[in-house]
């Protein structure tokens, strides 16, 4: 009697255990929400658990990352601003974070597929995701808004944000609208009374405004420094709040840098970088130290697509060079991987590197995607 009692427990328990898996693996958690009609779940293949980006079907809301056409069609149709969007994006994302992220939903996939993500319709808690959001007040639709008093709230509610760009590489902040903000990489949207308290204005699009921060106004605009020197490294860093376009006029001072580190070698230039951008200086430079028996080496990148080379401008170099050779190789089994190393020996004794690349942005301090520079 006991065995079979054991038994009847051990089947009862399989069964409730059984069920348990059933019903979770028809609901996926939530891993990030990246705009309010974008998100990640993770799920399980079997093997290990991945992460899946969904987009919520026939679905638009405001976001941090709307485009240009959203940002034109809806400053007309609502008479809005940049500013105003980018606050309801802030405020949307907020709310769709807190409402979505790590709970658990149901999927239902639609079958349209984009590089970006999977379309699906989803439901929290029994609930219709998008319904939810149509009724928050975040999510429009051909130039309306779908509720239009909560709308209206969150309208009032954005523009108390008073929000900023803040700049972590520089540790400027900029408003909205700077094309400097806009363009930074490493930057958040955060509200201005957030700020670190060391943060600077940035000079171009606050110079002659009366910026207030905690309640305090602030006139004066200091400069970070662009050169830090341990004695035998030094670090230079590009100030992205100054040029508008890229130029090859090797004004700034990691430009200088290197045209003094090119004049001061005796034996030999050592060059091993994605390729070149034409900068006179730079080539000056290198065809004096080729004069005066400086042996100058080079290793750069080159597409198997010649029409797909990012830089044109490497036969400058290889022309002065006594050896050179790009990463093409006639291997059947290689594939065409870019060669971004970005360092210069000189003399076998200094090195230059860093992630910047030897081009008209980068020696410019024009922005580039990258936010170190090089440092010797």
């Amino acid at each position: 009697m006991k065995n079979h009692l054991s038994a009847l427990i051990i089947v009862l328990l399989f069964i409730i255990f059984s069920l348990f898996i059933l019903i979770n693996s028809r609901y996926n958690v939530v891993s990030d929400v990246i705009t309010p009609v974008k998100i990640q779940i993770l799920t399980n293949d079997k093997r290990s658990i991945k992460t899946e980006t969904l987009c919520i079907n026939d679905t638009e809301a405001f976001s941090l990352y709307n485009d240009d056409i959203f940002i034109k069609e809806y400053t007309k149709s609502l008479n809005l601003s940049k500013s105003d969007i980018i606050g309801l994006g802030y405020l949307a994302t907020d709310y769709s974070q807190k409402l979505l992220q790590n709970k658990k939903i149901s999927v239902k996939y639609t079958g349209k597929v984009t590089k970006d993500c999977k379309y699906a319709d989803i439901k929290l808690d029994g609930m219709d995701y998008s319904a939810i959001l149509a009724n928050s007040g975040y999510a429009v639709n051909k130039g309306k808004v779908l509720n239009d008093e909560k709308f209206k709230n969150n309208l009032n509610n954005a523009r108390k944000l008073n929000l900023v760009i803040l700049n972590h590489h520089s540790n400027k902040y900029h408003t909205l609208d700077c094309p400097y903000g806009i363009i930074a990489h490493d930057s958040i949207i955060i509200p201005l009374k957030q700020l670190p308290s060391d943060a600077i204005p940035c000079k171009f699009c606050h110079e002659s405004k009366n910026i207030k921060k905690n309640n305090v106004s602030e006139f004066t605009i200091l400069q970070p420094k662009t050169v830090l020197s341990s004695g035998n490294i030094k670090m230079y860093f590009t100030d992205f709040t100054k040029v508008l376009k890229p130029n090859s006029n090797c004004t700034t001072g990691v430009c200088k840098e290197i045209v003094n580190l090119i004049n001061s070698s005796n034996e030999s230039i050592d060059i091993a970088i994605y390729g070149y951008d034409n900068n006179p200086a730079i080539t000056d430079a290198l065809r004096k130290a080729r004069e005066r028996g400086v042996i100058i080496r080079y290793v750069y990148d080159s597409s198997f697509d010649e029409n797909e080379n990012h830089y044109k401008d490497n036969a400058i170099i290889t022309e002065l060079s006594s050896a050179y050779r790009n990463d093409k190789t006639n291997s059947k089994t290689a594939t065409n991987i870019i060669m971004h190393n970005k360092f210069i020996i000189f003399d076998q004794k200094i090195v230059l590197t860093g992630s910047m690349n030897i081009s008209k942005a980068g020696l410019s301090d024009f922005i580039e995607l990258d936010r170190r520079d090089f440092f010797k």
